[in-house]
């Protein structure tokens, strides 16, 4: 239970630190909960939306009103910073902490993508359907597009998917037809639908995995491991010695002999060579 807190701790704490380390107790013990809670709060507010809707009238244009967009805002940087801090600890860089993100945009452009393609058609000719003047003035206006949006959901009764309507000889011929006129588009419509349809999931695993490798033992060049122990070891007994550390004042006028000057030289040049040039030490 302490592990759990201090995990929270540190998630909080160090928000902003891009340059340490976390272990993978830090990680787990804190990014399960914020999916928890993420997951519950979209619930919630979409359930509220779908309410509102329901009853004719329209939910509120303002994000923030929203606890899901609201936590997630507030928890945004220190989960990048942790999940950097979690790459680090493996000896991995930091930058692929932006793998999910990716991820979500392409996939969503995908969505998008899917959404007006022509594969959702009206039974209607949405006479009653109104687009607000504002949108055509200004494109941009969030409450004129949520406007639309509102206008859309009301007549969302009348949308249905069609998938294979067509006759399957008809769907061949259009596909050959095509394929033989655009054959010089079909390698980049593969890479795009590659991109939205099969990255994302390949690199949200690509991404967990990198979550559960284990630390390095070592100190590396983000630092020391988080479970490294400072101060004086215990004894063969389990006691510690709190004065043990003071112990070198009283050698601080004993002037050291010419070997060991020479192998404190060595010892610097050759952290040099390995810390700063990265030359491997010879045996």
């Amino acid at each position: 239970m302490r592990r759990f807190f201090a995990a929270f701790d540190s998630f909080v704490f160090k928000s902003f630190d891009i340059l340490g380390r976390s272990s993978r107790s830090e990680y787990w013990c804190v990014m399960p909960v914020l999916w928890a809670v993420m997951l519950g709060l979209s619930w919630w507010d979409l359930r509220g939306i779908w309410n509102t809707l329901d009853g004719g009238e329209m939910p509120s244009v303002n994000p923030l009103a929203y606890g899901s967009v609201l936590f997630i805002l507030l928890t945004a940087i220190p989960r990048i910073t942790l999940a950097m801090r979690r790459l680090q600890d493996s000896g991995r860089k930091g930058k692929w902490a932006g793998l999910p993100y990716s991820a979500g945009f392409l996939a969503l452009m995908g969505i998008l993508g899917l959404a007006t393609s022509g594969a959702f058609v009206p039974e209607t000719d949405f006479s009653d359907f109104e687009i607000p003047a504002a949108l055509l003035v200004n494109p941009t206006s969030t409450e004129a597009l949520v406007l639309t949006v509102f206008e859309f959901v009301k007549n969302i009764d009348s949308i249905h998917f069609v998938g294979a309507v067509a006759p399957t000889g008809e769907v061949t011929s259009a596909i050959g037809g095509s394929a033989t006129a655009d054959a010089s588009m079909l390698l980049p419509a593969l890479f795009v639908m590659g991109m939205m349809f099969v990255y994302p999931p390949i690199a949200l695993l690509i991404y967990l995995l990198f979550m559960t490798f284990a630390s390095d033992n070592d100190e590396n060049a983000y630092g020391l491991p988080t479970n490294f122990t400072h101060g004086p070891k215990s004894n063969a007994k389990g006691e510690h010695n709190a004065f043990a550390s003071y112990a070198i004042l009283t050698r601080t006028d004993q002037k050291p002999s010419a070997a060991e000057v020479a192998a404190r030289k060595q010892e610097v040049h050759s952290l040099y060579e390995q810390r700063v040039l990265r030359r491997r030490q010879q045996n």
